[in-house]
């Protein structure tokens, strides 16, 4: 009986930051992993990288360019502004609703944006929504 071993090749990804003066904590945070096995799963990293950069307020957050080789993908990133809220309204939600799921505009005022915060406080309202009956049935 033969055994061998195939050695497979790791693909590489590297983040350069454009505006890597004002972000030189912003790799740390995000805890990249830079050797992969295949390049799916490299570019799923890169998708993972811009998702978190995303949730942690840089809505802008883009590729200026991406260049790639058989075993390297150099993506050079432009991180941009740190969005916050500004104010967040109640708009037209009844106030008994927001009661109801602890909604404080305190907990929105002068932090980074989430799109995530967002979307948790929408499902909160849905949920509540759909719990008492609304819309109702006639």
């Amino acid at each position: 009986m033969f055994l061998t071993k195939v050695a497979q090749a790791q693909v590489r990804l590297n983040l350069i930051l454009n505006d890597v003066a004002e972000h030189t904590t912003l790799l740390n945070d995000l805890k990249l992993k830079t050797s992969f096995l295949s390049k799916e799963d490299r570019d799923k990293e890169l998708t993972r990288v811009f998702f978190d950069i995303r949730q942690m307020g840089y809505l802008t957050a883009a590729a200026d360019s991406i260049v790639s080789d058989s075993t390297t993908l150099n993506a050079y990133i432009r991180i941009g502004n740190l969005y916050q809220w500004a104010l967040l309204k109640r708009g037209n939600v009844d106030e008994e609703i927001l009661s109801s799921i602890s909604f404080r505009d305190k907990f929105f005022s002068d932090k980074p944006f989430s799109p995530k915060e967002l979307a948790q406080l929408l499902e909160r309202i849905i949920i509540h929504l759909e719990n008492n009956a609304y819309p109702l049935q006639l």
